[in-house]
């Protein structure tokens, strides 16, 4: 909202500003029209002079509508990447690099990356975004991460849950955009194929907008 204010504010400065080089050039004209004698240099410097930078003040206002547009669109995106829908799953051992699945059907939006946040918004790694199957995009996060990120938890149900958060930056009609997803990370066991005997622990992940 400031920034829109901003903006509207600059707008009419030059406004003003085109306004007041106008009647100063008119002005000048009619001096010219109306002198009994032909006009001087000087007359004709001044009458240059005050619509010198006319086209200046006109490419400026120009320029301003234009980031004007920009940034209604930019906030049209925001909104709309706000509306997406995606989900995020994956389940790996805590021996693994972790694979976090990106699922979506949205065919105007390219996720890039995405980072890990807890609840106050702290950062704990940005990963880029792989496609892998059909609507589907995959990121590769370190075990160790996994461990930080998890101890971050505001622990729900159970104290192997955690409540956490992932922003998906993504591309949107090619603008950036972006998207948060609540998640639950928990603590699980896995049982390994061929091992009907064994369980490793590992991590799962669950979340949807």
């Amino acid at each position: 909202m400031n920034d829109h204010i901003i903006t509207v504010w600059g707008l009419w400065v030059a406004v003003v500003a085109a306004v007041a080089a106008i009647v100063a050039a008119v002005a000048a004209i009619w001096t010219l029209i109306f002198a009994k004698d032909a006009p001087t240099k000087d007359d004709l410097a001044r009458v240059e002079e005050n619509t010198a930078h006319l086209e200046e003040v006109k490419a400026k206002l120009a320029r301003m509508d234009s980031r004007h547009e920009q940034q209604e669109y930019r906030e049209l995106v925001n909104l709309l990447a706000e509306r997406v829908r995606m989900s995020i799953s994956g389940q790996n051992t805590h021996a693994e690099p972790f694979v976090l699945h990106l699922r979506t059907t949205d065919p105007h939006i390219v996720p890039v990356t995405i980072e890990l946040h807890d609840e106050v918004n702290s950062l704990f790694g940005s990963f880029g975004l792989n496609p892998g199957t059909l609507n589907d995009w995959e990121a590769e996060v370190a075990s160790a991460t996994m461990f930080r990120w998890f101890e971050a938890r505001v622990r729900i149900e159970a104290f192997n849950r955690a409540k956490l958060s992932v922003r998906v930056i993504m591309l949107m009609n090619d603008l950036p955009a972006s998207r948060q997803l609540p998640v639950t990370l928990s603590r699980v066991q896995i049982r390994q194929p061929g091992t009907p005997e064994t369980n490793e622990s590992g991590w799962m992940i669950e979340g949807e907008v």
